[in-house]
């Protein structure tokens, strides 16, 4: 196993895994057999970037790329022990989570199967009914300059 033990940067990565890195950077530092998977083209998306993507059966982990091949989501399973601020996300329960992330983040929220918090980028798959730990932890950004060369205008809350 590549990664063991991670921990959650908002809007920037898990661990040594960062948004926009190429697909050859993140092959490298997980150094593992992964599955290539190409989106078929959906009609409804036309005209839409369909993402690729590689997923990193050993650790877990499933990274999106965008049209330059630079990670623009991150999703990790219960392989790695994901912790924020010495939280770890699969030895809590959902509701534990629910506590944690709302005193963080006022407008997390949980709509089954999901709980989300766009003020950290993150989503977090819920089992069936929500009790027990997560599936998955889903970590996504929605600001450009994290993928540009350029140094950060502004920098995340944390």
């Amino acid at each position: 196993m590549a990664i063991a033990n991670a921990t959650l940067s908002p809007f920037k990565g898990v661990g040594e895994i960062r948004f926009g890195m190429s697909k050859t950077e993140l092959r490298t530092l997980l150094n593992q057999p992964y599955v290539f998977m190409e989106e078929e083209r959906d009609t409804y998306f036309e005209g839409w970037y369909q993402p690729q993507r590689d997923y990193f059966e050993t650790d877990g982990i499933k990274v999106e790329y965008d049209k330059d091949d630079r990670c623009l989501f991150i999703e990790v399973g219960p392989e790695v022990e994901l912790n924020y601020e010495g939280v770890y996300f699969f030895k809590s329960t959902c509701a534990e989570l629910h506590t944690f992330f709302r005193k963080i983040d006022p407008a997390f929220e949980t709509a089954p199967p999901f709980m989300e918090s766009p003020f950290m980028g993150m989503s977090i798959t819920m089992p069936q009914g929500g009790d027990g730990p997560p599936l998955l932890i889903g970590l996504f950004h929605h600001r450009e300059d994290l993928l540009s060369d350029e140094p950060f205008q502004t920098e995340p809350p944390f």
